[in-house]
């Protein structure tokens, strides 16, 4: 089993025993924050594991070098080196490491009112762990979190906090394969997007850009999520309501001329979509956005 040993007797950031340091939240930080419940690292060199169920709280496990062993959901799932797993903590799970061979690992517990929505976006693909970008911070991030647990105060909630979503949006970039400093997509999601951004007037539905980019239109549909992290249809109707929305304030236009502008005949539906996404109708965004 892994240990306990406060934070302050571990002067290594990695020490060669594997070390866990629980927390217990302030009620403002479980508010109102991303707080951390409990987070751990070491190397391990002998058969040693965590098992655990039903817990409010979701976990990160992040593979340094060596190799562990993730059982989530009934299936098993190696961790290699520059590999993290991001998984709901309400599940039966069990991490650790095979006999006779060293894992150098980090990992934490975690909750927070907006963790669910980071959950299911890296939760997409199938496997509840997914490959770092090579320009990857997780590890020092790690690191910093380590350290933040030292005096549990309200600037060490505040910064851990800040951590944990820098955490959290490492992993699902990773998921969504593409890196946070260089975010290119391949040529063909390229071409869709510009396709849309010229076009989005248009009658464009998927089979549409499936027939005219060739491809299968859920491997079309598919990839573009990945990506991109939404559909091609629901970009191009946040394209319309973005360029809806320059008129509105541009132009002294009517709200069923703008809708037209934008591809949408149905004047009554245009109201309903702008107001569904922006949480105003067209002319009280006007009235609200046009004040100087």
């Amino acid at each position: 089993m892994f240990v306990h040993v406060p934070l302050e007797r571990a002067t290594d950031p990695r020490p060669d025993s594997p070390i866990r340091h629980i927390a217990t939240p302030s009620a403002f930080a479980q508010a109102s924050l991303y707080y951390v419940q409990e987070t751990g690292c070491g190397r391990i060199r002998e058969k040693c594991f965590l098992e655990r169920d039903t817990l409010g709280s979701y976990l990160i496990v992040y593979t340094v070098s060596g190799t562990g062993t993730l059982t989530y959901r009934n299936q098993s799932h190696r961790l290699r080196p520059g590999e993290a797993a991001f998984i709901d903590g309400q599940h039966h799970h069990r991490f650790g490491s095979d006999a006779n061979k060293e894992w150098e690992l980090y990992w934490v517990y975690f909750n927070g009112a907006g963790v669910r929505t980071y959950y299911e976006q890296f939760a997409e693909q199938e496997k509840p762990l997914a490959a770092l970008l090579p320009d990857s911070q997780l590890g020092q991030l790690f690191e910093r979190l380590q350290r933040e647990q030292l005096i549990p105060d309200l600037r060490a909630e505040l910064v851990a906090s800040s951590i944990l979503v820098s955490m959290m949006t490492e992993v699902v970039l990773a998921a969504h394969q593409y890196s946070s400093s260089n975010p290119a997509y391949p040529p063909l999601i390229q071409g869709v997007m510009q396709v849309i951004d010229r076009d989005y007037r248009q009658r464009l539905t998927l089979d549409r850009l499936a027939d005219r980019f060739e491809v299968n239109k859920f491997h079309l549909a598919k990839l573009f999520k990945r990506c991109t992290g939404t559909t091609p249809g629901e970009y191009m109707i946040n394209r319309r309501i973005t360029r809806a929305k320059e008129l509105l304030l541009d132009t002294a236009l009517p709200v069923g001329d703008i809708a037209l502008e934008v591809g949408i005949e149905n004047t009554s539906h245009f109201i309903n979509l702008f107001k569904e996404r922006s949480g105003l109708t067209p002319l009280a965004y006007r009235k609200k956005w046009q004040r100087i």
